[in-house]
């Protein structure tokens, strides 16, 4: 359970380190996302899955 309890917690850390030092950027790649298919977006969240389950895996053993 701990370890259920430290993604969302590692999740918030990290957003708040990219969100801090360049909020400008931010706001202007949300403007961008507008112009983007969502389906292009899909496959980009899908594409970023996959490595990630497998470095976790690697990672945990």
């Amino acid at each position: 359970m701990q370890d259920f309890l430290t993604v969302p917690a590692f999740f918030l850390m990290i957003e708040g380190l990219v969100y801090a030092p360049a909020p400008r950027f931010f706001v202007q790649m949300a403007r961008l996302l507008q112009s983007v298919a969502e389906q292009q977006i899909r496959a980009f969240g899908l594409a970023a899955v996959g490595p990630s389950i497998a470095f976790v895996r690697l990672l945990r053993g």
